[in-house]
């Protein structure tokens, strides 16, 4: 080989274009077969200097190329950048599809000590994507698109060089694509189009695009709902080790609404997602591994859910600081629940809030703020938290921090009795008994303060007995009355208890 190598490289080459080109091609295909095929170090050193012969020589731009590499990785010389960047840039000028593809490169992700400039990184990819170098169409499509203020925002070549990429099998740019015509940005969306191009990637082993057929399958976005195909993607996707595919499985076994409900095979994809640091299914598994009791399964319950709450999983957030509120006692234990209920509280969960506002208008050891704690308790209650429309009625009925108005209290009990809040039910029946806040009308008393009665509320109850033993508002019915106290007595009321025995 040394002796072949010696030959061609130190020959002149033959007169006539044929022999000339014959005498380069064969220079540098040998060098390259000495430089991989051979262990030693000498080969390599040998490879190279032949390889810089017939680059400087003959300024073949494919020797250029090679020379450019060799000085970039420290193949048979010591590692070179600047040398290597002006190589591959000469090899470039000159047309080589390689060297242009990689000046590309070079100039996106500023290497070999060059500054990032995307508008010449463009230039080069642009010239390679002339010549089909796949990698620098796909390149240029998602500089392009994903840079489109650079562009005049004009996203119309990127979807061309995507489409040429996607053409010529480039399965990222058939994901792309299949990006591109689901949110419609630079083409009208279709959803049609999404899914054959998510097909075609998917197709080819992309994951993250099988996961968005199995998606649009499931929803029947761009076709018609087939759930027997989109547990077919969800599962080829969830074990090639995709984490949301994974989560999805976890969710359909647990709840049984789209295949049978099988807890072992949730608990099965369910924890691979949260091995995989799902946060959602690191919530769903806590919950499946029932972390509110003291079990062999707590600690690692528990630190799923702690997890899923430091990741910001709005449910988890609201049930670990639930369990600071309910499970401990302490000063340590208020201020915990009351930053993981608050952050919940933050993302519009209504029980959050309700518990926030309790907190500042009632905590122990958490500095209380009334103004801020009303607010909160507010925000719940136009979020339809019965609980806080009660208390709401109650702070305007009560004036307490809040200035005293019965046409509030009416306005939020009856909201909350709506929604099936017993007490608030009693209190508007009230209202109407008396005529706090509107016009006092006993037939709409009796049916709110009947109906919470009936409903099992004592206060109600007794409040029943007392209208049959006076005769208030009713016809007086002491039978009636004597039904009512013993209602409230199984409830535990002492004064029904000592009505019944006078």
């Amino acid at each position: 080989m040394s002796v072949l190598l010696s030959f061609v490289f130190m020959s002149k080459p033959p007169k006539g274009k044929i022999g000339f080109i014959f005498f380069v091609r064969c220079s540098i295909y040998i060098s390259i077969f000495y430089l991989f095929a051979s262990p030693c170090y000498s080969a390599s050193d040998n490879a190279f200097q032949s390889i810089k012969t017939v680059a400087e020589e003959l300024q073949t731009p494919s020797a250029q190329y090679l020379l450019a590499r060799m000085y970039e990785i420290g193949q048979g010389t010591e590692i070179n950048r600047k040398v290597a960047f002006d190589w591959y840039l000469a090899s470039a000028k000159q047309g080589y599809e390689k060297s242009e593809y990689r000046m590309g490169e070079i100039f996106e992700n500023a290497l070999l000590g060059q500054s990032k400039n995307i508008q010449e990184a463009i230039m080069w990819y642009r010239k390679a994507a002339d010549k089909n170098v796949v990698e620098a169409q796909f390149r240029l499509a998602l500089i392009m698109y994903k840079d489109y203020k650079l562009f005049d925002d004009n996203y119309q070549e990127a979807v061309a060089w995507c489409l040429k990429a996607a053409a010529n099998e480039h399965v990222d740019a058939q994901a792309m694509l299949g990006n591109i015509y689901a949110n419609g940005r630079g083409v009208k969306k279709n959803n049609e189009n999404a899914l054959l191009w998510y097909e075609q990637a998917a197709g080819q082993g992309h994951i993250r695009s099988a996961f968005e057929v199995a998606q649009m399958y499931e929803k029947g976005i761009g076709t018609d709902k087939n759930i027997k195909t989109s547990l077919n993607w969800y599962a080829w996707a969830a074990e090639q080790g995709n984490a949301k595919a994974q989560m999805k499985l976890g969710e359909w076994y647990l709840s049984g609404e789209l295949v049978p409900k099988n807890i072992s095979i949730a608990k099965k994809w369910l924890s691979y997602a949260a091995d995989a640091n799902e946060p959602k299914a690191q919530y769903q598994l806590a919950k499946l591994l029932d972390w509110r009791k003291n079990h062999k399964n707590f600690q690692r319950a528990f630190a799923l859910l702690e997890n899923a709450a430091k990741r910001n999983v709005t449910h988890a957030q609201y049930d670990l600081g639930e369990y600071y509120l309910t499970k401990k006692k302490g000063k340590e234990s208020e201020l915990s629940a009351y930053k993981w209920l608050h952050k919940a509280a933050k993302k519009n969960h209504p029980q959050a809030q309700y518990q926030v506002a309790k907190l500042l208008l009632q905590g122990q050891y958490l500095k209380r703020n009334h103004e801020l704690g009303v607010e909160w308790m507010r925000e719940a209650a136009n979020q339809n938290n019965v609980d806080a429309q009660y208390r709401m009625g109650f702070f305007y009925f009560k004036g307490r921090y809040l200035e005293k108005s019965a046409i509030n209290a009416i306005n939020w009990f009856s909201k909350a009795s709506k929604n099936g809040h017993l007490m608030a039910t009693y209190k508007l029946g009230k209202m109407y008994k008396l005529g706090a806040g509107v016009k006092r009308d006993a037939d709409k008393a009796i049916f709110l303060i009947q109906s919470a009665a009936e409903s099992g509320l004592v206060d109600a109850q007794l409040e029943m007995a007392q209208l049959f033993e006076s005769g208030i508002l009713v016809e007086g019915d002491l039978k009636k009355a004597e039904f009512w106290y013993r209602r409230a007595l199984e409830n535990g009321s002492q004064l029904a208890l000592d009505r019944l025995e006078n």
